[in-house]
Order: structure tokens, then C-alpha cells, then sequence
């Protein structure tokens, strides 16, 4: 895992394995969950920025919120 940050904003990379538990041989049922790229930010305006995103053009899932504190 790696951290980067610049301007306030943090963008974290990841990979399907830890690198403690990386096995010799790719495991395929971890290769077809991790097919994917989730962007996890946080918005004040949620519905706002789906819809703008939306308008766009751009291809997602209805937002889901996971609230912290």
C-alpha cells in the first residue's frame, strides 16, 4: 500500500494482497473480486455530486454513504 498526497488530497494505491500474506500462485477468486476501482471521497453535497457526475456522462453506482465521526 502506498499513500500519496499533494494539495490536500490523499490518494491511496492498494493491491488484492497484503504484503505479508502474498501467496506464490494468484488466488482466482481474489483476482475476480479485486477486478474493480473504487473511489472513496468525502463531499459535502453527495446527491449534488452524482447527479453532476451523472449529467457527465460518467458510470457509477448509486452513492452509498458510509459516515464517520
Amino acid at each position: 500500500m502506498a499513500m500519496l498526497r499533494l494539495n490536500g488530497v490523499e490518494l491511496m494505491l492498494n493491491n488484492m494482497y497484503e504484503d505479508n500474506i502474498r501467496p506464490s500462485e494468484p488466488d482466482q477468486l481474489v483476482s475476480l473480486r479485486h477486478a474493480d476501482t473504487i473511489i472513496y471521497f468525502a463531499c459535502p453535497d453527495v446527491d449534488g455530486a452524482y447527479a453532476t457526475l451523472s449529467a457527465q456522462g460518467f458510470p457509477q453506482a448509486n452513492p452509498r454513504l458510509h459516515i464517520t465521526e
